[in-house]
């Protein structure tokens, strides 16, 4: 296959495995920029042995990247060396918190992007994935909690909180 082909079909596997890669990774790390470098040293990595030197490109690509991240995953894990707690189940609050879309969507046009990522770095690792789980990759609370294995009080408590801390930042 010559290069050209191998950079289309590289594209077209990012495209179709990104979100997917991302939110797999996300959920893993526990926060938004070790999800970023993992995905981001995961694709790069691909590239760089499929693209560029040439060799097969493996029977299930998508296998193969997640067992990649796999692989950066378990290198964050050693630098770690402890585990992450996300427990919240201290936090007792009514499953059912209103959402008010009208409201944050006045609060978020008020600031640029940029401004509101470098905001969002500044939350906890547990807010930051709950924050972009939610609004970066369109996940329900329910799905959330799922994957995070907590109530899905827990994961509302822990948004919400993460959104009036934002508005703090920037009030």
């Amino acid at each position: 296959m010559n290069q050209d082909n191998a950079i289309t079909q590289f594209e077209a596997l990012y495209h179709q495995t990104f979100r997917r890669l991302s939110q797999y990774v996300l959920f893993k790390a526990g926060s938004v920029s070790d999800t970023e470098d993992i995905v981001a040293a995961v694709y790069a990595d691909y590239f760089q042995h499929v693209v560029q030197r040439g060799h097969a490109e493996p029977t299930n690509p998508y296998a193969y990247l997640v067992r990649m991240a796999n692989h950066g995953l378990g290198r964050l894990y050693k630098e770690r060396q402890t585990e992450m707690s996300l427990d919240d189940e201290h936090n007792h609050l009514s499953e059912t918190l209103p959402d008010d879309p009208e409201a944050l969507s006045r609060f978020f046009d008020q600031i640029d992007s940029q401004e509101l990522w470098l905001g969002i770095r500044r939350l906890s690792a547990a807010e930051q994935q709950v924050i972009v789980a939610h609004l970066r990759f369109d996940l329900t609370f329910r799905d959330i909690a799922g994957q995070l294995g907590q109530k899905e009080s827990a994961v509302k408590l822990r948004y919400y909180r993460a959104l009036e801390r934002l508005k703090k930042m920037f009030a």
